[in-house]
């Protein structure tokens, strides 16, 4: 992990996209809307939402309602990573020359981890001082692997890669400017109300100031979107990228959309880990945001493999077929 200045300079450089090493879930969530006095301790200068969340008491973080399989999967990840180093995962992974029955167990009890609840994974890797972040690299090396090794290399991809993947209805949008940032400059803060959930079953947003679990609106979830790293997944997959088709790529308000999301940490002090959500950008054109126009979704890379216009019911079956598949163990 890098020191926290390191850390804040890579958040205000990049607009907080691929910064590492990310967090992530249950213990105290709560949500701030963020006004112009509240500020994060260990980044104060962020001027934007984020969640906030205290760290696992234990580690690895069991409690006995916990279906078996995240049992196995956080005793495993535990024994892995305080028994390993980054040299030897990096080996481990780098050894494999076929999607084995290894990988296939490690996609396995990963995918097990993320679906019951992404933010205690993330809270597991950041708060636990014997591992620290090797459950990332972990996961980066897996992610890797199944982009090269797979059956369905891209799909893989994307779900081994997310934290979330929902039907949302977007009810509100917030643009927001930092001209100082050298890079991502413009983003807008996307609300919305989740209409399915195919991944990540645990949302971060749904606790009130001060985590007592009082009711809140239904769109107290959110996600971050940078204008700029659309406009660099447009350019990548040899889309126009021009001011207007960014514009026309970010969510919008009353629209659905099927999304890939992933938790990033801003910064994390020795109780709790500040956090913002932000889309899946590499895994598509769409920056792993796909509109719902009419019941159905633009896939020009066809990700889901049922061609360039499938309808969403049949992408959403598409995804939880693949799924069900890793947790198979077949190819």
């Amino acid at each position: 992990m890098g020191d926290s200045n390191s850390i804040k300079h890579c958040l205000k450089t990049l607009r907080l996209y691929l910064c590492y090493p990310l967090i992530g879930t249950v213990f105290g969530v709560t949500l701030i809307m963020l006004p112009a006095s509240a500020q994060i301790p260990c980044y104060p200068q962020f001027d934007s939402e984020y969640y906030t969340f205290s760290f696992p008491t234990q580690y690895p973080p069991l409690v006995t309602s916990m279906p078996l399989d995240v049992l196995v999967g956080h005793i495993g990840l535990d024994s892995l990573c305080k028994a390993k180093t980054y040299g030897e995962i990096e080996t481990f992974f780098r050894a494999r020359t076929y999607w084995d029955d290894t990988l296939k167990y490690a996609a396995k009890y990963l995918l097990s981890l993320v679906d019951y609840d992404p933010v205690l994974l993330r809270l597991t890797q950041g708060g636990s001082p014997s591992y620290m972040s090797l459950v990332n690299v972990y996961r980066d090396y897996l992610v890797a692997s199944a982009r090269g090794l797979s059956a369905r290399p891209e799909l893989d991809e994307a779900i081994l890669g997310s934290d979330y993947i929902l039907v949302i209805n977007v009810t509100s949008v917030t643009d927001r400017s930092d001209t100082s940032a050298a890079f991502a400059q413009h983003a807008r803060i996307v609300r919305f109300n989740v209409v399915d959930t195919i991944l990540g079953k645990t949302l971060p947003g749904c606790y009130n100031l001060g985590g007592t679990g009082a009711s809140v609106p239904p769109d107290c979830n959110w996600f971050d979107i940078s204008r700029e790293q659309v406009g660099i997944q447009l350019e990548n997959y040899g889309l126009p990228a021009d001011s207007g088709s960014v514009i026309a790529a970010l969510p919008m308000p009353t629209k659905q959309y099927l999304v890939f999301l992933r938790l990033s940490t801003l910064c994390q002090t020795s109780t709790s880990a500040y956090m913002t959500m932000m889309p899946l950008y590499p895994i598509s054109a769409k920056s792993g945001v796909f509109e719902v126009t009419s019941g159905s979704i633009s896939d020009p890379m066809n990700l889901f493999g049922v061609g360039n216009s499938p309808t969403l019911s049949s992408a959403v079956e598409a995804i939880r077929t693949r799924i069900l598949t890793i947790h198979s163990l077949v190819n």
